[in-house]
């Protein structure tokens, strides 16, 4: 009996935390953690399967990854699939090196396991979250993001019966000349990046994101084959 089932509950709870975490936009460091694990876990629990594949057999194998092409062919051979990975099944093992960063141009999935065995045994890791100004919105009339177009004048317009004052927008704020109605909505727009506190400025949200999006691949293909 294969592990597909459980990677699949794996990946539907990690994309729950990943939606909930970027509409609430923020993250607890101990859900990092966790999401983290469900990631990394999902690989492991295919490498054992794809292990029972190649040598008929139950193993505790590791999901083989490396920066380079050595170092990966290395990882193969440190987690026992030999040889046979690449002779014998190459459509399993052209899927895993697909995943490596010299292969797909990304670091991703050794950012995750580096990220993974670092929160599993020496400590959390911060979250800091930085406010990126992106424009203003007045319903009904306009929406706005900073650019670096001359001043725009917005001059006693009205909008749903209230007027719009004087305003002018220099591309990057708003300021107000004459006074609008006092119940005209006007909305400062503003997302909020979440980054790892660690000195990589990693953006957490995005990276999430793409394991759980090329794992999600990975999955779907590879058990096609296994």
């Amino acid at each position: 009996m294969n592990q597909k089932n459980h990677v699949d509950k794996l990946l539907l709870r990690s994309v729950e935390y990943i939606n909930k975490f970027e509409l609430e936009q923020s993250i607890d460091e101990v859900d990092l953690k966790e999401i983290l694990g469900h990631l990394k876990s999902s690989l492991e629990y295919i490498a054992q399967d794809v292990y029972k594949k190649i040598n008929n057999d139950d193993k505790s194998v590791y999901f083989p990854y490396g920066q380079t092409k050595e170092d990966f062919l290395n990882s193969i051979k440190k987690n026992k699939f030999g040889n046979l990975l690449q002779k014998e099944f190459s459509d399993i093992y052209n899927l895993v090196e697909k995943l490596q960063p010299f292969e797909c141009g990304s670091s991703w999935l050794i950012t995750l396991s580096k990220l993974t065995n670092f929160t599993k045994h020496n400590s959390l890791v911060e979250i800091k979250s930085h406010n990126i100004h992106e424009g203003y919105v007045i319903p009904n009339f306009f929406s706005i993001a900073p650019n670096d177009s001359a001043d725009i004048i917005i001059s006693n317009c009205i909008v749903d019966g209230m007027s719009t004052g004087v305003m002018k927008f220099d591309g990057n704020d708003l300021s107000i000349i004459e006074a609008p109605h006092p119940d005209l909505p006007i909305y400062k727009l503003e997302k909020t990046i979440l980054y790892l506190n660690d000195g990589s400025n990693l953006k957490v949200i995005p990276f999430l994101k793409e394991c759980h999006f090329n794992i999600l691949n990975f999955f779907k293909n590879i058990y096609k084959l296994i």
